[in-house]
């Protein structure tokens, strides 16, 4: 398990500010799981969960089902 902050991250638009949730994750704990750079990956959410997997074929990163 990881423990990660939500932190803000300011958007500046043509006529107002936002200020917006950003999650980050990085390290080699990622790449053990097989997130290697350059791979693409499906995010899918529910109620308080976010879904991450990785996507094997890269064909499927470009489809949009």
């Amino acid at each position: 398990m990881k423990k990660i902050k939500i932190k803000p991250k300011h958007r500046r638009r043509t006529y107002d500010e936002i200020w917006i949730p950003e999650i980050k994750m990085e390290g080699k704990w990622l790449e053990k799981l097989g997130f290697m750079q350059g791979k693409y990956m499906k995010v899918e959410w529910e109620q308080k969960k976010l879904i991450l997997t990785l996507i094997e074929d890269e064909e499927k990163a470009y489809n949009k089902s």
